[in-house]
C-alpha cells in the first residue's frame, strides 16, 4: 500500500508508482469518494426518512433494513460506483431517549470488553494454579468454579 500526503494548502501528493499504475500525468483529474456514510433517520407515520444529506432523502418502513435501502439508494443515485463494502451508519433521532440509548450501548460494549477480559484472565489463572501444582479439584476450590470449568479453562 502507497501513502501519500496532503500540503497547508490541500494539495495532495500521489506517489509516483501510484501515479505510474493509474497513468496519471500532470493535469490528470483524479476522483475522490468517501466509503463511509452517517444517515440520519427520521420516524413518520409510515416508517422512517433516511436522510443523507439536504438534498438526498429516502424513506423505508422499518429501521432493521436502513442500511441496505441506503445502499440501494446511494446504487441507483451513482450506479457506476459499489457500494457493497461502504459503511453506513443509521443515527436515529430519538430526541432524550437518544441518550439512554448511547448509555445502555456503551454500557453494554462495555460489559462485553469486561467479559472478555475476565475470560482470559481466568484461563491465565487457571493454567498457572496447574503449572504450579495445585490439582484440578484444589485450583476449581480456589477459582469459585467447577472441576470441568478448570479442565475448559486449562485446555480452552
Amino acid at each position: 500500500m502507497a501513502t501519500g500526503s496532503v500540503t497547508s494548502r490541500g494539495q495532495i501528493t500521489i506517489p509516483k508508482g501510484v501515479r505510474d499504475d493509474l497513468g496519471l500525468e500532470p493535469g490528470s483529474r483524479v476522483s475522490f469518494v468517501k466509503k463511509e456514510v452517517t444517515v440520519t433517520a427520521r420516524r413518520w407515520e409510515r416508517g422512517w426518512e433516511l436522510w443523507l444529506d439536504d438534498d438526498h432523502v429516502t424513506q423505508f418502513s422499518t429501521l432493521a433494513d436502513a442500511e441496505q435501502q441506503v445502499r440501494d439508494y446511494l446504487d441507483t443515485e451513482v450506479p457506476d460506483v459499489d457500494h457493497s463494502e461502504w459503511v453506513i451508519t443509521v443515527v436515529p433521532e430519538l430526541g432524550a431517549l437518544g441518550r439512554e440509548v448511547v448509555a445502555a450501548r456503551k454500557a453494554t460494549e462495555e460489559a462485553a470488553a469486561a467479559s472478555l477480559d475476565a475470560a482470559r484472565r481466568s484461563r491465565e489463572v487457571a493454567r498457572q494454579l496447574r503449572e504450579a501444582g495445585y490439582s484440578v479439584t484444589d485450583a476449581a476450590a480456589i477459582m469459585g468454579v467447577s472441576r470441568g470449568r478448570v479442565s475448559q479453562l486449562v485446555h480452552g
